[in-house]
């Protein structure tokens, strides 16, 4: 519905739905590109990222000042933006559909981070790897979050959560749930779903299906 993907597409506002139900996020400012160029308000490293863009545009590891200002330069064009602490571990995505289905699968990106080049520029060296290279309690457990997560916005019928499982801690970090993820049939959601069973063209005729009597 709207009103879930206004929540899940404003990263400000699902943050503080998703502390409210005690899911782990990493230490988040609200700032703007003018506070940002002047001081550092975070030791490095972190992600700088928009507010409320997808498909990881404009997201930037900033490991020094250098990158800093490089980012600057070629985000003038943005206000708000979150200062967020950098979490080192495996990106593990969650699936959600229907009431209660789930599947996950891990990314190894290209790049340093699953950006927009490793998203839509690939040609094969990012890794999908399901099931994801973790304990089956853990798999188990993440899939869990991402339920929560995915009922706490009030979604209905697919989304896809994305997690950090930190190196040292093995914590999972939620970073953002996506209402409307990549849906081609190299997206990560039907990826998920055929390794469930579920070809391309039956996922596609169930989200038709379900949408049409969601309400």
């Amino acid at each position: 519905g709207i009103r879930a993907s206004e929540l899940a597409m404003d990263k400000h506002k699902s943050s503080e739905v998703f502390t409210k139900i005690n899911l782990n996020y990493p230490n988040t400012i609200l700032s703007s590109l003018k506070e940002i160029k002047n001081e550092d308000l975070m030791d490095y490293p972190y992600v700088l990222k928009p507010r409320n863009e997808g498909s990881s545009v404009g997201v930037g590891i900033i490991k020094n000042e250098n990158d800093k200002k490089k980012y600057v330069d070629q985000n003038k064009e943005r206000d708000e933006i979150l200062i967020q602490e950098f979490i080192e571990g495996k990106e593990i995505q969650v699936a959600v559909y229907g009431d209660n289905k789930t599947g996950s699968i891990e990314i190894d990106p290209k790049n340093e981070f699953y950006d927009y080049e490793s998203k839509y520029f690939d040609n094969g060296q990012t890794k999908h790897i399901i099931p994801p290279r973790i304990a089956v309690q853990q798999m188990d457990f993440v899939e869990k979050l991402a339920l929560e997560a995915h009922n706490a916005l009030g979604c209905k019928g697919i989304s896809r959560t994305d997690f950090i499982l930190e190196k040292k801690s093995e914590i999972f970090y939620i970073l953002e749930v996506n209402t409307q993820p990549g849906m081609t049939p190299t997206s990560l959601v039907p990826e998920i779903a055929k390794s469930k069973g579920t070809d391309f063209d039956e996922l596609i005729n169930w989200i038709l299906n379900d949408a049409s009597t969601n309400r």
